[in-house]
């Protein structure tokens, strides 16, 4: 097969998220010069994941020894590794518990996010999965066994390490990929259904904050200083914002007001600094991103390829558009980042594998479009 150049225009929309997205956690980030050394520790955090990042994105796109078909063989073997090392948050002396969740492990000088990789690991098995089974998954026995098998012991480990907002993402990237895979939309909407009460149900049991968050959307509850300050802080952010912001660094809510500025809130700082001017070009960018990554998986010349640029366009694109939703009351708030812009290494530098390997993808693709 004759290998084509990477997909440009998915190259150069995920290039300017990445300087557009650094440039705005630079502009947030200023908010912490009242420490000139908490300022330095967190750029160079962020500059570091952004340089491997890029590098890894950068051999994975272009490298002759990388063919992204050799995942579907290595698939198992990735999606056993990483939910050993998503387990190692559970270890004491090794996991990190930070506000009640077990999240991170701690490398001593730094501290990863193992569940950034289970997301991929996640969708490159299910994706060599559906490609195995083919016209199988048309049938509930087999449909049931690839979702039982994938989501199940992911839903069970990130549950304890409390950290919905993954498995919501992940869900909806392997809700994409069985969509357009065989398998029978009537048995898939029903055994979606099924998990969805399942995990309202476990919710609503074993983790009241996060049932508290979902009362405040639905303004079922009013708590104005506890599961309402974040997000009433967000909406008051973003408005004072109006049509073109405050200016560059110049955010009065980063400091003290807002929770979680260089976090999951970033996006409503970016909508005080830059406005809605701001806020719609960055918007449109992650929208064009996704428009244009499902292009590349119509285009693949393998379903496994299909397969896998649909679940990692869905992990960044779903995870990107539920952060801004939530700042702007649309969705209920779930604690992760926005992709390519807020604080996190290993969030960043799990996109810019997903890019890469998207990028490999397209070398490989039909035609361009």
């Amino acid at each position: 097969m004759k290998k084509a150049k990477v997909d440009k225009p998915f190259l150069v929309i995920s290039m300017l998220l990445c300087g557009l997205g650094f440039l705005l956690f630079f502009s947030v980030s200023l908010g912490t010069l009242e420490t000139t050394s908490g300022f330095l520790r967190t750029i160079i955090k962020q500059v570091i994941a952004l340089g491997l990042g890029l590098s890894l994105m950068i051999f994975i796109a272009y490298s002759k020894q990388f063919d992204y078909r050799k995942l579907k063989y290595a698939s198992l073997a990735i999606f056993v590794a990483v939910i050993v090392l998503e387990l190692l948050v559970f270890l004491p002396g090794i996991g990190l518990e930070i506000k009640g969740a077990r999240r991170w492990i701690d490398l001593g000088v730094a501290s990863i996010q193992p569940s950034e990789f289970l997301k991929l690991g996640v969708v490159i098995f299910l994706s060599a999965l559906c490609a195995e089974y083919g016209k199988k998954l048309s049938k509930l026995k087999p449909l049931f066994f690839a979702i039982l098998l994938t989501l199940g012991v992911v839903f069970v480990i990130l549950f304890l390490a409390k950290d919905i907002g993954t498995f919501l993402v992940i869900s909806i990237a392997c809700f994409g990929i069985l969509f357009i895979s065989k398998a029978s939309n009537l048995h898939l909407f029903g055994l979606a259904g099924l998990g969805a009460t399942t995990l309202l149900g476990a919710v609503y049991f074993f983790r009241p904050y996060a049932w508290g968050r979902l009362t405040s959307f639905f303004n079922i509850t009013e708590d104005a200083l506890g599961s309402d300050f974040q997000i009433d802080q967000s909406l008051w952010t973003i408005g004072s914002g109006e049509i073109f912001g405050r200016g560059f660094g110049q955010s009065l809510q980063k400091f003290s007001y807002l929770p979680e500025p260089l976090g999951d809130s970033i996006f409503a700082v970016t909508a005080e600094e830059w406005g809605f001017f701001g806020s719609v070009i960055l918007i449109l960018l992650f929208l064009f991103f996704v428009i244009r990554g499902f292009n590349i998986a119509k285009r693949s010349k393998d379903v496994f390829g299909q397969y896998l640029v649909t679940g990692l366009i869905l992990l960044i694109g779903a995870q990107s558009f539920i952060n801004i939703a939530a700042m702007l009351k649309l969705f209920p708030l779930s604690g992760m980042p926005l992709i390519f812009v807020s604080q996190g290494g290993t969030a960043l530098l799990g996109a810019l594998i997903s890019v890469g390997i998207i990028l490999n993808v397209s070398r490989f693709a039909k035609k361009k479009i």
